[in-house]
């Protein structure tokens, strides 16, 4: 199974050079935003994929997926 899921920021961010291509090189990312761009919060930032055996295990990754990539964006 595969699922995508869309990614809404917590806060409001201006995406910098260094976590747009971070985001970029996530091979699980999709819908990349540009370096610069401004999100309010519950804007969608970008979205992630995932795949496994079943629709937990996919639900799972794709939590753990999405919150990696908030937690990467809250530090940088």
């Amino acid at each position: 199974m595969r699922g995508i899921e869309t990614v809404f920021a917590r806060r409001s961010i201006a995406l910098s050079r260094t976590a747009a291509a971070s985001i970029a090189e996530r091979p699980d990312t999709h819908d990349l935003p540009r370096a610069g761009q401004r999100f309010d919060r519950g804007d969608p930032l970008c979205s992630v994929s995932a795949s496994g055996s079943h629709a937990d295990a996919v639900r799972e990754e794709l939590r753990q997926r999405r919150e990696a990539l908030l937690e990467e964006l809250e530090t940088t």
